[in-house]
């Protein structure tokens, strides 16, 4: 679907998803990196084990490969024309 064919309610949905993120994110600091372990792995079903960021307040943010969690995810860093993917393991 194109973007300006976007429904009033999927602009409605994406403005609440940015702005709950928002609300999480912003002003957080990553506190250190890891690999996700291998128990949580198995508790989650996936077969990969993706980065997860441990943030300064105690939360933790990974990717998964869709909003289920049907697997885990990559991570992309762009710095300018530069991409970098963390991948999964």
């Amino acid at each position: 679907m194109h973007p300006r064919q976007m429904t009033k309610e999927r602009r409605e949905n994406m403005r609440a998803t940015l702005d709950a993120a928002a609300k999480h994110l912003v002003g957080r600091r990553i506190e250190a990196v890891r690999y996700i372990s291998q128990p949580e792995v198995e508790t989650f079903g996936w077969s990969n084990r993706p980065l997860e960021l441990l943030l300064d307040d105690g939360s933790t943010l990974y990717a998964t490969a869709d909003e289920e969690m049907n697997d885990a995810g990559v991570i992309v860093l762009k710095r300018g024309d530069d991409e970098m993917c963390f991948g999964r393991y």
